[in-house]
């Protein structure tokens, strides 16, 4: 009996060995949000109506940031002085009207301002609201309108569309001759449907500080 007591003891006072550790839980599954996809572009006939109706209705704001961004290539390229005017003597001197240092440039990258402007609208109206609006707004009676109402408001999504980015790559494409980039998101991830191009242009020289420069900035 003594011996059995003894016997219990002993074996309550034997450590106990630690269980033997589980394996480790395999790591969740990342459950984020996938990126985001580009937009799908309008219609062929919806991105068309969109520029003439940008052309229409925005065209100040359009040759406004055009005017901008030329700015800038001219300014990079360098342009020669403007010869003296002096229609009236030299105490009265009339500025001639200022030269752009390449046409092309100017109405190729007006193309593209009113493009980006226009997609605002290809998103925002259906065709058939588009149709009557452009037809409305190229009339006598829509440009008199347009006339007597005087500069407006820009609307937020028009001015975004007029600070995009994108446009400085534009810039890029067209004054140094740069081949359309092949982009994936924007509005850009369909280039070629949003910029059908310009007919009738040959390639322009291209500037020096084409070869060392990767991106421009209007900031």
């Amino acid at each position: 009996m003594r011996a059995a007591g003894l016997l219990v003891v002993l074996l309550a006072a034997t450590p106990v060995s630690a269980a033997p550790p589980s394996p480790q839980e395999p790591p969740e599954i990342c459950s984020c949000d996938p990126p985001p996809q580009p937009r799908k572009l309008p219609a062929d006939e919806a991105l068309a109506l969109g520029r003439r109706l940008a052309l229409a209705v925005q065209n100040e704001a359009v040759a406004r940031r055009t005017n901008e961004l030329i700015a800038i290539a001219e300014a990079r390229t360098g342009r020669p002085p403007e010869p003296p005017n002096y229609p009236n003597g030299p105490i009265r001197a009339v500025p001639t009207l200022r030269r752009p240092l390449n046409i092309s440039w100017d109405f190729r990258m007006g193309t593209r301002v009113a493009e980006h402007v226009g997609l605002v609208y290809a998103w925002r109206y259906p065709v058939d609201q588009l149709r009557q609006m452009v037809a409305f707004f190229e009339s006598p009676a829509g440009e008199a309108f347009l006339k007597d109402r005087g500069p407006a408001a820009v609307p937020d999504d028009v001015a975004e569309a007029l600070r995009s980015p994108e446009l400085d790559e534009d810039l890029l494409d067209i004054v140094c001759n740069r081949p359309p980039f092949e982009k994936t998101l924007g509005p850009h991830h369909d280039w070629r449907r949003l910029h059908p191009g310009v007919e009738g242009f040959e390639p322009t020289p291209v500037p020096a500080w084409c070869a060392s420069t990767v991106t421009l900035t209007t900031k």
